[in-house]
């Protein structure tokens, strides 16, 4: 099919930046953009359970877990929609960083500030108002 041939290319055989072996251009098996997907979506659910949570100190708690979470979730994401998207058909050669495993990296370091931001804009408010006032605001975006 002429217009789904150019869209999906998972059996056409490519390389990427710094692996020069030929190897399926969406490989098959496991995805770790899927994860991402798996982590930001149980993010903005449970995200609705904080709230209500009557300590505050467990309010901060799971709100700062639900941050990380959905920007971890996020950043595996676009890594990997990225690069077997995009760098694969060989638009670009430039790569979204890995972050699957946590190291001292630039990319990690947007990861924990996109959650402390996440955390200020959401979460804080929801220490300082207490449990009555809070019960109307998410902790994560998008929920």
């Amino acid at each position: 099919m002429p217009v789904l041939g150019t869209l999906y290319q998972t059996g056409q055989l490519r390389t990427q930046p710094g692996d020069p072996v030929f190897h399926p251009a969406v490989h098959h098996g496991h995805h770790h953009g899927l994860d991402g997907v798996l982590l930001v979506a149980i993010a903005l659910v449970l995200s609705r359970l904080v709230p209500p949570i009557r300590a505050r100190w467990l309010r901060g708690v799971l709100g700062a877990y639900l941050a990380a979470m959905f920007c971890y979730g996020a950043g595996n994401i676009a890594n990997d929609f990225w690069l077997e998207q995009v760098v694969k058909r060989g638009w670009t050669l430039w790569e979204v960083p890995d972050v699957t495993t946590p190291k001292a990296s630039a990319a990690w370091a947007i990861v924990v500030i996109a959650a402390v931001v996440i955390w200020l804009i959401f979460v804080l408010p929801l220490l300082r108002g207490g449990s009555d006032s809070a019960a109307s605001r998410p902790a994560v975006p998008g929920v």
